[in-house]
């Protein structure tokens, strides 16, 4: 029988199309529950595309057990990444410690916990170079070493547990990665800061340097613009990524891709405060300024000012030299270009130069 033929693989094709559709308008918790409806295709890949999609929703709507297991289940369905799905199953595991470690009864299952985490996230780099693209290592598989390698540094300089020497949740910034802020409800954003947060009362923050304030900061920010506070997030951005050098973001085992990633976001905050953006998508913005400017600029001159600025952002990011992530971030980067591109093209009028 002929895999178009597969009664499997036309059930776990509709499932998917249908989890996708609730994904997009955050109902995580159906979207988990379509996938696991589904049964299994003859076709592999279709096997692993649906485990990959049940993996990411599950980190998105923080079901942590779901998502390390899940991530470990694509292991055996897909030859790519395998690093990164031992890491990402490692920040799962690290989430729920977090969670437990201060609940009273739950210290057994917490240290249960820190140990599955720390056992993946130190498996991750093993498999490191065993698949590349054009002879170069995938860009994840750089991040992840270079990231186990910084936590190892740390807590040897800092003499504590490794799970204990771990910054900002490893997990959230997987799901920034992953574009998964912009499919959360209000609850699953607000679960997000309160992981955020996590990090401040960690009694090793104030041995924190500059990059990983920064990633606190840089992640926050992508919340409160999600939630469309979007001067708290401009605010964060300014004040703890954007006035700093970003030379002082370079060096071993820092995180330098923040700060480029910090001007792509002042853009994104830019271009979701427009009036097209606020009719098209239909979404109350909570910020009191951007509600004023909508008042005090009520037409197409008011969005163009923005376009302009939201322009000056992107152009910056994009030319931006070399650093990590810049593949990842690149795209981001590059959509916001072409998007601007084609607000400028269909209304050459309005365009404010600068």
């Amino acid at each position: 029988m002929g895999v178009f033929q597969d009664p499997g693989y036309r059930e776990l094709k509709e499932r998917l199309i249908e989890s996708t559709g609730l994904a997009f308008y955050a109902d995580r918790d159906e979207a988990l529950t379509k996938l696991d409806q589904s049964g299994k295709s003859q076709l592999k890949q279709l096997n692993a595309l649906h485990m990959f999609e049940k993996s990411l929703n599950a980190m998105f709507a923080h079901r942590y057990q779901l998502c390390a297991d899940s991530f470990i289940a694509c292991i055996d369905l897909n030859s790519w990444s395998h690093a990164l799905y031992y890491y990402i199953s490692g920040a799962a595991h690290l989430s729920l410690y977090r969670e437990l470690k201060n609940q009273p009864g739950k210290q057994t299952e917490a240290a249960k916990q820190a140990t599955l985490a720390e056992k993946d996230f130190k498996t991750a780099p093993t498999h490191i170079g065993k698949k590349k693209i054009m002879g170069r290592q995938l860009p994840f598989d750089v991040f992840v070493n270079r990231k186990v390698a910084k936590w190892e540094q740390r807590a040897k300089e800092w003499g504590c547990d490794f799970v204990d020497a771990i910054g900002v949740s490893p997990l959230e910034e997987m799901v920034y990665l992953w574009n998964g802020y912009k499919k959360m409800d209000n609850e699953q954003l607000e679960r997000s800061l309160e992981n955020l947060a996590w990090s401040e009362s960690n009694p090793h923050w104030k041995h924190e340097g500059l990059d990983e304030k920064a990633i606190l900061a840089l992640l926050r920010s992508v919340v409160l613009r999600n939630q469309r506070k979007h001067s708290e997030a401009k605010a964060l951005l300014r004040t703890e990524i954007l006035c700093h050098d970003p030379a002082a973001f370079k060096g071993q085992n820092r995180d330098d891709w923040t700060a480029p990633t910090a001007h792509y976001e002042m853009a994104v905050n830019l271009w979701m405060e427009r009036h097209e953006y606020v009719k098209q998508f239909g979404t109350e913005l909570v910020d009191p300024e951007s509600a004023r400017r909508q008042i005090t600029h009520p037409d197409l001159a008011g969005d163009a000012e923005l376009v302009a600025e939201c322009k000056k952002w992107v152009e910056k990011a994009r030319g931006w030299e070399k650093y990590e992530l810049d593949a990842r971030i690149g795209m981001k980067v590059t959509t916001a270009a072409d998007a601007v591109k084609k607000w400028e093209a269909k209304r050459p009028g309005w365009v404010v130069q600068t």
